[in-house]
Parts: C-alpha cells; sequence; structure tokens
C-alpha cells in the first residue's frame, strides 16, 4: 500500500505504525484492510473490528489522492 497524505495532515504510514491492522475507509464505503507488514488482507464494504486478535484502526480516507475531488 502506498503511502498519502490524510485529511487531517499525517500521513498513511504514520497510521499504520503498531502490531494492529489499519482499515483505510474510502468515501464510498470501500474499506481496505492494510495487514501490520503493509500487505492487503481484505478489500470490502463490510468493517472488520479485528485482525489476528487485535482491534483494527480506522482511518479516514476521503480527500486522499485515492478519492475524485
Amino acid at each position: 500500500m502506498p503511502d498519502v497524505r490524510l485529511a487531517d495532515g499525517t500521513r498513511l504510514f504514520e497510521q499504520m505504525r503498531g502490531t494492529h491492522a489499519t482499515e483505510f475507509v474510502m468515501r464510498e464505503g470501500t474499506r481496505i484492510l492494510i495487514r501490520p507488514d503493509g500487505y492487503i488482507a481484505s478489500i470490502g464494504m463490510q468493517p472488520v473490528t479485528a485482525f489476528a486478535g487485535e482491534p483494527t484502526h480506522p482511518v479516514d480516507a476521503s480527500g486522499t489522492d485515492f478519492e475524485p475531488s
């Protein structure tokens, strides 16, 4: 998953630091679940609350380069 600047000014890689999976939530509802090692675990519409026994960290992806303006 590439690094992008988020709407709150932080970078995606900053939000991904740690042992948790990160859920990249797009404006239209698509959710990209990123494993702690940076690989994509799943892409879907349903929220994922935990991965490998740890709570996921949701990140608002609206306003990123992946979103149309």
